[in-house]
């Protein structure tokens, strides 16, 4: 049976982790035989932190937990909303539009593919949800709470790694033979943009959102991702 065939998504309905996940299993359902087979690897990932997320949430591991999902929400947001842009024709942010609009008759590895979204929507998107959710004087304790989400999200990485399979020879071997290695590497590198995220926030609440920033922002990770994916491709 073909695959159902992608539709914009509404996002005023999704307010709630159910919600996001309900969003996100469809998509992972569509997305690989879709033109945005692309974005299969880091959706399914986001299945797995969102996931990790709700749980920590419902084990009262939070101090704020309706805040943690009212930012999840916002967060996610962004990323439908790009799916939303590119099925209207719509210009993408740079970091979004070099993993989905770059030479669509080259395969690279899906590891790659997940950075290439995690970086767009880490260094283009998570610092402009700061600045939205953000808005009161107590965010050091609010913050704290993004940090524990940090920690969260590096360890699901072996959980990340079962979401997909390289079918590439040389991608094939560094995920199954040498993750131990590689897999912390990333993590951490995710990790880093997170918390530079946080300081991109700082300088925007100071100035104020630059549309020019928002769109450079992750654009040279995102040409540095694609040129090591090319190499690996064999």
């Amino acid at each position: 049976m073909p695959a159902a065939p992608l539709k914009a998504i509404d996002t005023k309905r999704i307010h709630t982790y159910k919600k996001i996940l309900d969003e996100l299993d469809r998509l992972d359902k569509t997305l690989p035989e879709s033109s945005l087979y692309r974005l299969a690897p880091f959706n399914s990932a986001y299945i797995v932190v969102t996931t990790a997320i709700q749980k920590t949430a419902r084990d009262g591991q939070f101090a704020n937990p309706k805040f943690v999902e009212k930012f999840t929400v916002c967060f996610s947001g962004y990323y439908f909303r790009v799916i939303n842009d590119y099925l209207a024709g719509r210009e993408l942010p740079v970091a979004w539009a070099n993993l989905l609009s770059q030479k669509p008759d080259k395969q690279l590895p899906n590891f790659i593919y997940l950075l290439m979204g995690a970086n767009a929507h880490i260094n283009h998107d998570l610092s402009l949800t700061m600045l939205k959710m953000l808005d009161n004087g107590d965010t050091d304790a609010l913050f704290k709470d993004i940090l524990k989400v940090d920690k969260l999200l590096v360890g699901c990485g072996n959980d990340i790694l079962r979401t997909f399979t390289e079918t590439q020879k040389v991608a094939r071997f560094i995920k199954d033979r040498t993750k131990y290695i590689y897999l912390p590497i990333v993590m951490h590198v995710i990790l880093y943009w997170r918390i530079r995220a946080w300081k991109d926030y700082l300088r925007l609440k100071n100035s104020g959102p630059s549309p020019d920033r928002a769109q450079i922002k992750g654009r040279a990770t995102s040409i540095r991702l694609w040129r090591l994916g090319s190499l690996l491709q064999r």
